[in-house]
């Protein structure tokens, strides 16, 4: 459907957002619930201004123009902050950063930000090089002609033990390493029943047991039994960890981490940090062993590099292709495929629409991405499009896999860095290919994950 441009509605119209009608009380909850992802795409197509629907008694607003998205990232608070999405996830991660609003928000990024510039995550990166090489060269004894590999399982242990390691200092033995990435993904999961059940259950049942589900409790267990152990593991070796610098951080005016923020912040990081880098590096060897083409330009950029070194993130930056490849596979598969926002009373108009007062507004990467007005054949991938002289995008916030504004995701430079460098090395050393017959897709959670564990044929790669 051909999406309504605002010359295409008449004076009065363009005054407020285009309604969408639902079901009777449940409005949009039973699309959303069953295909949120379609579902949103196919508001999108009504307007390209803010598209109003209910869920359940809630009103809520898809913001998918780039325009509408640069309003609501940049102008922020108070117009703009965390809502009843965000509260549902305090369970699991406490009052950690990415929960904050207001004055606490502006504190603890103050006193975080120094550990996450560019020039700061390149202490982690010989971390990064080491697993890195481990997995190259456990890869290095399989059948030089061929094997498969679960590269789900794959991907998903070679982030967790660069996290545990960044974070803790240690080296998790595999049975808690299984269990870890089980938690995480059964929390994944069970996030998008507790989303959905968050606007049912209002008030005071908005965080209850009711809401939260036996499911996401049991594997937040599991979750914390393992982040608690480590956090004492760490503390009795005193090593110089992360979870040791959240301990050390002091503002000029002497402000520090109180011991339960330290654990809050840990855990939301070691989450965040696996389950979305995971995913996005599971899609991207999705899209190395769908291109061999584009697997043979990454293999050939990275030669150029030292043979025993992956590079570090300024030559990273020097991997241009690589580089390129990463953000069109962050296009198509967002991790972060949604993010939500709560209009305040004081909310100016958005795209010159009134948005009503605690309304929930949404943007989503897996909408706005694939928009045809901002993007050639945007469902075809073409990591071209980032290229230096590219023309794409052709707006600032028809992309936007981290967010935008001064809530950009903190962690953005390590993500990109574990991503490019596991790409870049296992290009050079291995050919992939996909399973015949295996058909891969779209999974919501709390981030964007494919339907199944994906299965790669892996081979040697060849001097060229």
């Amino acid at each position: 459907m051909k999406r309504t441009s605002e010359n295409a509605r008449s004076s009065s119209e363009r005054d407020r957002p285009y309604f969408i009608k639902g079901w009777p009380f449940l409005g949009q909850l039973p699309a959303l619930a069953n295909d949120l992802i379609g579902s949103l795409r196919r508001f999108a197509e009504r307007d390209d201004r803010p598209v109003e629907f209910k869920i359940m008694t809630s009103n809520a607003y898809l913001v998918s123009s780039p325009d509408g998205v640069k309003e609501v990232l940049t102008r922020g608070e108070p117009d703009f902050t965390k809502g009843i999405l965000t509260s549902s996830m305090k369970a699991a991660f406490g009052d950690s950063l990415a929960l904050e609003n207001g004055d606490e928000w502006r504190r603890k990024r103050k006193l975080l930000q120094p550990l996450f510039l560019k020039k700061s995550v390149q202490a982690w990166r010989p971390i990064i090089n080491s697993n890195v090489d481990l997995l190259v060269e456990r890869w290095s004894h399989r059948d030089a002609e061929g094997s498969v590999v679960n590269i789900s399982t794959e991907a998903n242990h070679l982030i967790l033990d660069i996290m545990t390691t960044i974070m803790f200092g240690e080296d998790m033995s595999s049975e808690r390493a299984q269990a870890a990435s089980e938690a995480v993904t059964s929390i994944n999961e069970a996030l998008f029943g507790v989303f959905c059940r968050s606007f049912v259950l209002r008030g005071s049942f908005q965080n209850s047991k009711l809401a939260q589900g036996k499911k996401f409790r049991n594997a937040l267990k599991k979750f914390n039994d393992i982040v608690d152990h480590s956090i004492t593991s760490s503390t009795a070796q005193a090593t110089s960890t992360l979870i040791d610098q959240f301990r050390l951080l002091k503002s000029s005016d002497g402000d520090q981490l109180c011991e339960k923020e330290v654990r809050d912040e840990a855990t939301a990081f070691f989450f965040a940090g696996l389950e979305t880098t995971a995913n996005a590096l599971v899609w991207a060897f999705y899209y190395l062993a769908s291109h061999p083409n584009f697997a043979d330009r990454i293999a050939a950029e990275a030669s150029q590099l030292s043979e025993s070194h992956l590079p570090d993130f300024d030559e990273a930056e020097r991997l241009p292709f690589t580089h390129a490849f990463v953000m069109e596979t962050l296009r198509l598969k967002p991790p972060a495929y949604a993010l939500e926002r709560r209009a305040s009373s004081e909310t100016k108009p958005v795209q010159g629409c009134p948005l009503r007062k605690n309304a929930t507004v949404i943007l989503s990467p897996a909408v706005t991405h694939r928009q045809t007005e901002y993007w050639e054949e945007p469902d075809k991938f073409c990591p071209d499009r980032f290229e230096s002289g590219s023309k794409s995008p052709q707006h600032q916030f028809a992309f936007f896999p981290f967010g935008g504004g001064a809530r950009k995701c903190i962690g953005m430079h390590l993500a990109l860095m574990e991503v490019i460098m596991t790409i870049a090395r296992c290009a050079q050393k291995f050919e992939f290919r996909l399973v015949d017959g295996q058909t891969v897709g779209d999974k919501v959670g709390v981030t964007l994950m494919p339907d199944r564990d994906i299965q790669l044929i892996l081979r040697h790669r060849r001097p060229s």
